[in-house]
């Protein structure tokens, strides 16, 4: 009789358990409905790596086609997901809205300024030079590219401080535009583009690159790094590598006698640069 009753207890106790289980996974489905909607668009940048809406998903069962009519009504339904599901490029800095570098276009100017800042991004020379010789900051070049893709010289322009950055973000676009690869989408019409390039820190470029409207913005790593080679700045420099990387500062010190040499040998990097047709180029 006991065994019987005990085996009737503890089938309801399994019972009561499983119930509770079922109510509190079901709690739990019900909050996670709730959470927001987020959208992301991806950016391009720096060596983490960037996501897209379409791989982070859309949260909080809101349909793609839902989303679209909330944000742009403006759009054909469907234009949003092909925006975010072949998007490459984030937005520049302070541009609040995932997508209102694309606003008021259509899917063949979208797709030409992104294969564009692409093809120019992957175009640009990286040089450890550029910092040992303190060559940093920005270059704004202006430009037009016709149909065939051919960049329109009588309308190419630039605004820069350093002639070696602008021969660096100059050659960047003539080389883009070369097509190549055969990855450039090219315009239906002469279109007119606007390019920002920046040599800054990684925190800096995090917020430099991408695309608005017809203008891209580009960033790559660079700091001033040039150094005078006074015996104060030596000793400084070789204490510091010391008490940082202790037995392994040996390399540390050698890159600065290395960079010494160059300057004591007159080593200039940017020789060949000095006498690109681009260096004058001009506003």
């Amino acid at each position: 009789m006991f065994l019987k009753r005990y085996g009737v207890y503890s089938a309801l106790l399994h019972l009561a358990l499983l119930l509770g289980f079922v109510f509190l996974n079901l709690k739990r489905v019900s909050v996670t409905a709730e959470v927001p909607v987020e959208v992301k668009l991806i950016s391009a940048g720096k060596p983490k790596g960037p996501r897209s809406a379409a791989s982070s998903g859309l949260r909080g069962g809101v349909s793609a086609r839902k989303l679209n009519s909330m944000l742009f009504p403006s759009f054909k339904d469907g234009l949003l997901n092909k925006v975010v599901a072949n998007s490459q490029v984030g937005n520049p800095p302070d541009v609040p809205e995932f997508a209102r570098g694309y606003q008021g276009m259509d899917m063949s100017k979208i797709r030409f300024i992104k294969s564009l800042w692409h093809e120019i991004d992957q175009s640009i020379v990286e040089s450890k030079y550029l910092s040992e010789y303190g060559h940093v900051g920005q270059v704004r070049l202006t430009f037009e590219v016709g149909p065939d893709g051919h960049l329109v010289e009588n309308y190419f322009r630039a605004q820069a401080s350093d002639p070696i950055l602008k021969v660096v973000a100059a050659r960047a676009v003539r080389k883009a535009l070369k097509n190549e690869n055969e990855n450039l989408v090219l315009p239906k019409e002469t279109t007119k583009v606007v390019a920002q390039f920046n040599w800054a820190g990684y925190a800096t470029c995090e917020r430099r690159k991408g695309t608005e409207q017809n203008f891209l913005s580009f960033c790559k790593y660079g700091e001033n790094k040039i150094k005078n080679f006074t015996s104060g700045e030596r000793s400084e420099t070789y204490l510091k590598a010391i008490a940082t990387h202790g037995p392994w500062a040996i390399e540390e010190i050698q890159n600065y006698r290395r960079e010494e040499d160059h300057r004591k040998t007159q080593f200039d990097p940017f020789e060949e640069m000095r006498r690109d047709p681009d260096y004058d180029l001009g506003s």
